[in-house]
């Protein structure tokens, strides 16, 4: 087995398997190279280039998740938001059914809170004399985060029985 060293500096032979050469012109370096080494330039190359390639995948992948997940969680939010709006709406009703006189005159605004979610409710009275029923008009606002649901309905209640009749209950844009 022969293995051949450059050497930059001096030239001289350590045992008989070694063959040592001082030519100038193949001296790359001022230290000893093993012959063969420099065939491996294009192996850096071609790792560095698989690399980047899986490193371009990589950030794709994560962007692709991002975005998917972000869409999910709005759904989620705007799930959340409406049923906050549900919630003020029903808790409306609930203040209308056992007080007929919860509104007097003109509005009344609150605010209810459902778990980390708000509902902004809005209850306006109206009176049909040919009916004898009050016409409730509840407008309710559900907030969770940023994302937010409007519904508004309507209920009549009879003056003199006190029986609450749904009329509509719809969903309308945030201005």
């Amino acid at each position: 087995m022969r293995i051949s060293y450059t050497f930059a500096e001096s030239c001289f032979v350590r045992n008989a398997n070694l063959t040592m050469r001082c030519n100038p012109n193949n001296v790359r370096a001022p230290y000893l190279r093993r012959q063969g080494f420099l065939t491996g330039q294009a192996t850096i190359s071609f790792i560095l280039l698989i690399s980047g390639v899986i490193l371009q995948i990589a950030i794709a992948g994560s962007v692709v998740t991002y975005f998917l997940s972000s869409s999910r969680f709005n759904d989620r939010l705007l799930v959340r938001s409406f049923i906050a709006a549900d919630a003020g709406f029903r808790d409306a009703e609930v203040h209308i059914a056992r007080n007929l006189n919860f509104v007097q005159s003109g509005t009344t605004a609150y605010s209810i809170t459902v778990g980390s979610d708000t509902a902004q409710v809005t209850v306006s009275r109206a009176t049909d004399a040919t009916n004898n029923v009050y016409v409730y008009t509840i407008t309710s606002i559900g907030t969770a985060l940023s994302r937010q649901k409007k519904l508004v309905g309507t209920l009549l209640a009879h003056q003199t029985t006190g029986l609450l009749e749904f009329k509509s209950l719809t969903e309308q844009s945030v201005n």
